[in-house]
């Protein structure tokens, strides 16, 4: 079976044929699905199981166009891995937590966020976009797309979200569309309390369900912090059903 982009990966494999499927190769293939086919993830579906019939499941190799051929009895665990992409299923109590900052703030709600999430013990990827660090977006994208949930923090600029942080969520709304996806939303401002209602707005227009949208004013306060450990709670009731 000759599948192009479907079943690639991003990775140049030592030979052309591999006989395994490991954690590596199989983030390397989610990165790629997420990335550069996710958009079409109802299509992939579709269309797996009408090759599937035609074939009835008797494949012996599966070609794409980038990455390695895969033969054998790895077919059907690739078979298996395309569903579990394709229908964005969770994986390794997997929780992304995606921010901006710009001075500071976020950073610390977010160090907060991510401690306890820890302590509950959900596997948590970070990833950042401040003015000392800037994630790879292609990796985020790869590994939200099976992840449990995901809490964005938004630092203002002007009256929209931090530049970089909207084309994240710009592209998480394209790639990872439907399925009510759980998001804790938590923005930071200074002047005006208008980019928590703007994004929270377009996350579920585009499918995600946002479990609480919480707005600070500046630097973190025992009030606020409060706030977030209820919202944090609702977070994990979501994530744990």
């Amino acid at each position: 079976m000759i599948t192009c982009d479907v079943f690639g990966a991003y990775t140049i494999p030592k030979s052309v044929f591999i006989d395994y499927l490991n954690d590596e190769y199989v983030s390397s293939m989610r990165k790629y699905f997420a990335n550069i086919i996710g958009f079409y993830r109802d299509n992939v579906i579709k269309n797996l199981d009408k090759v599937l019939a035609a074939t009835k499941g008797n494949i012996e190799i599966i070609a794409p166009a980038h990455g390695a051929v895969i033969k054998g009895s790895l077919v059907n665990k690739a078979i298996d891995l395309y569903r579990e992409f394709a229908l964005k299923t969770p994986v390794d109590r997997k929780v992304m937590v995606v921010y901006s900052s710009m001075y500071g703030f976020v950073d610390g709600i977010m160090s907060h966020v991510t401690h306890v999430l820890s302590d509950w013990g959900f596997n948590v990827g970070i990833y950042k976009f401040t003015d000392k660090e800037r994630a790879s977006i292609g990796d985020l994208i790869g590994e939200v797309n099976n992840a449990l949930g995901i809490v964005l923090g938004v630092s203002t600029y002007d009256t929209e979200p931090f530049p970089l942080m909207d084309y994240v969520i710009n592209l998480l709304i394209k790639k990872l569309r439907g399925g009510g996806k759980p998001v804790l939303l938590i923005a930071d401002y200074g002047w005006g309390d208008v980019v928590l209602r703007h994004v929270k707005t377009r996350l579920e227009k585009a499918g995600f369900t946002v479990i609480d949208a919480i707005s600070v004013n500046g630097i973190l306060t025992k009030e606020d912090l409060d706030k977030i450990d209820i919202a944090l709670q609702s977070f994990k009731q979501a994530l744990t059903q």
